[in-house]
């Protein structure tokens, strides 16, 4: 009986250690996983971003009740999203980049976003595809385009490689959206490179009646300079500013203002408006070299 006391303290530290090599192998299970999914896509938290009022009601000769924000939807998710365009993405087959095992191609479902047209909700969902971080630069965002029926959500168009794209496999990312036209949403993606400087774009998809066209790319900003370290100075920057402007037609004009940025000046050097025909042709001026 005295030697029980002995027995209890022995099986109480044989219990500490099976449950400190549980924990040592759970947490080493847990650094051992990649950024990049192989087989299945991520879901980021959905991102609900309504139209911004001064995009919507700046025209006056669109009703007000034509387009409107939803501050929420319920009923339709990136899981969704995800659902309805799998027969597409497994029609797609991507390359796989590199010699590594982790140098493939991850999708992200990562933007959801919603409007009102003539009390029929619209939903925009924007698919990231990032490459390795390293290497050639592969990345690129999916556009899709549901719309709300009868029978429930429904996809009605899609754009794969639609815009953004940058260096180390940064797939872009998705802006806003914004009217362009009496009944044209402009889609803005951005994307950008850098190597010994910057250059920076942003696409506009249009979506008109359920179908999803490229309307315009602009660049939004370009900067070089020479030097390392302490030493580095930029010698070249310019930007690029533009917005869409109601002009009594179909399709908005683009105006574009480009601005010298060297030394947070920002001095404003040009400006044009760009009315459109059959696209918007971006005079060389307000194209900036790479």
């Amino acid at each position: 009986m005295k030697k029980k006391p002995l027995y209890i303290f022995v099986g109480v530290v044989a219990l500490i250690a099976i449950i400190s090599l549980c924990y040592i192998s759970y947490h080493a299970g847990e650094g051992s996983k990649t950024d990049f999914p192989k087989d299945t896509a991520v879901l980021k938290e959905a991102v609900v971003q309504p139209l911004k009022k001064d995009t919507v009601y700046v025209n006056p000769e669109v009703p007000k009740s034509v387009y409107h924000w939803t501050p929420s939807v319920q009923d339709f998710t990136l899981a969704d999203a995800e659902q309805l365009t799998k027969s597409i993405y497994d029609t797609v087959t991507v390359e796989k980049q590199g010699d590594m095992e982790v140098d493939t191609v991850g999708r992200e479902f990562s933007n959801i976003v919603f409007f009102s047209a003539d009390d029929v909700l619209h939903a925009i969902v924007v698919v990231e595809n990032r490459g390795p971080f390293y290497g050639v630069s592969v990345g690129w965002c999916d556009v899709f385009a549901f719309v709300k029926g009868k029978s429930g959500w429904q996809l009605c168009d899609f754009m794969l490689g639609a815009g953004g794209g940058g260096m180390y496999g940064n797939p872009g990312e998705f802006q806003r959206l914004e009217l362009i036209g009496n009944q044209t949403v402009g889609i803005i993606l951005s994307g950008g490179q850098e190597h010994m400087g910057g250059n920076y774009h942003e696409n506009v998809i249009g979506l008109n009646k359920g179908t999803l066209r490229r309307i315009t790319t602009i660049n939004t900003h370009h900067d070089y300079g020479s030097g390392a370290g302490d030493e580095f100075k930029t010698t070249v920057c310019d930007e690029n500013e533009f917005k869409f402007i109601p002009n009594g037609r179909e399709m908005y004009d683009l105006k574009i203002t480009r601005f010298n940025c060297l030394e947070d000046k920002n001095r404003k050097v040009k400006e044009i408006v760009i009315p459109y025909l059959n696209g918007y042709k971006i005079p060389d001026a307000f194209v900036f070299e790479g």
